[in-house]
């Protein structure tokens, strides 16, 4: 069975004061005195009172809860990301509430579900839902009162973006790759349609150097797991000079492998990153990737998202805002000239 739960009535019993009383102190009213407040919160704590935060949410319209939602949490790009939020909201007094949706709307619209029936006030969306639905579902919740954030494009009505341009992010590593002397360069990809693809065919194009598909390798996502591929990149007869991987993990992974197999990396062959995670510059060889400004980004999104909750709160909708965020080239000691083969 059970204990039964602590409430303000018991606190108010054994403090011999009104429910009232109770409940004015332990949200700090200046109309109890400073003795009375720290009396009745040394009671609270004693007999082990936690506040009820549904019934708190039905008197102030505000659970002070942020549903947080990721595609993964391989990737250290979004554990990084989630921290600097975490933090960022429980200093400005909120809790978050996580889901990892594998950016799967058999997950994306279930979750929401959820989150808008436990009472949070907004949503930060740390991706790009591609799910039609999903998106519609995000802009009917913004247009009826539930704020909502996201990375991405702003495109979706009603909803603030923080945006980093992953096409000339892609464009500039495959170009830089390219300068070195590269012309086999292959790419780990999660489809063959996504932004940091578009900017590798550019970059390809403007050095007339022909597309072949035979140098992309297709991942799973969720997983990204390179063990059915690792091998396969190497082994025709032709093997690519540079490796673009998509994420420093997919990078870091393929590093390891290749040393594993015996390649050197630069002199076979050069690997480079995507999002210059905080290992990058740790491993067996150093990753040249491009970083991205991840404690500001992560930052910006919750802090619009807490701009609109304020705002819906006490007065009009704020504006719709969206803040862009550049990439930069970091070179490392993972890629150089292509072998003389």
């Amino acid at each position: 069975m059970s204990a039964k739960r602590v409430t303000i009535s018991d606190i108010a019993e054994r403090a011999g004061v009104h429910r009232s009383t109770v409940s004015l102190a332990l949200r700090d009213d200046p109309r109890i005195t400073a003795a009375t407040r720290d009396r009745i919160k040394a009671i609270a704590a004693d007999i082990g009172y936690l506040p009820n935060l549904v019934a708190r949410g039905l008197t102030s319209k505000r659970t002070h809860t942020v549903g947080l939602l990721v595609p993964k949490l391989r990737d250290d790009f979004y554990v990084t990301v989630v921290s600097h939020q975490e933090e960022w909201l429980r200093a400005h007094g909120m809790t978050p509430l996580l889901i990892v949706t594998q950016i799967r709307k058999e997950i994306e619209l279930p979750a929401i579900a959820e989150l808008v029936g436990r009472g949070v006030d907004g949503l930060a969306f740390n991706y790009y839902p591609s799910a039609p639905e999903t998106r519609r579902k995000i802009e009917e919740l913004a247009h009826s009162g539930t704020p909502a954030a996201m990375f991405g494009y702003p495109e979706t009505a009603g909803v603030d973006y923080v945006t980093y341009d992953t096409i000339e992010m892609g464009y500039t590593l495959t170009r830089y790759l390219v300068s070195l002397g590269h012309r086999r360069i292959a790419i780990l990809t999660w489809n063959m349609h996504n932004r940091r693809m578009e900017g590798y065919r550019r970059a390809l194009a403007e050095a007339r150097i022909p597309f072949d598909q035979n140098l992309v390798f297709l991942i799973d996502y969720a997983h990204q797991d390179i063990s059915h591929i690792h091998a396969a990149v190497m082994a025709g007869p032709r093997p690519p000079t540079a490796i673009f991987a998509s994420c420093d993990d997919l990078a870091a992974e393929v590093i390891n492998r290749l040393v594993d197999d015996g390649f050197r990396v630069p002199e076979d062959v050069s690997v480079a990153g995507f999002d210059d995670c905080w290992f990058s510059k740790l491993l067996r060889v150093p990753l040249t990737t491009m970083r991205l400004p991840q404690r500001a980004m992560a930052e910006a999104l919750v802090e619009m998202l807490m701009t609109r909750i304020e705002a819906g709160a006490d007065g009009p909708p704020a504006p719709c805002r969206c803040q862009d965020f550049k990439g930069e080239l970091v070179v490392r000691a993972s890629t150089g000239p292509p072998p003389q083969r």
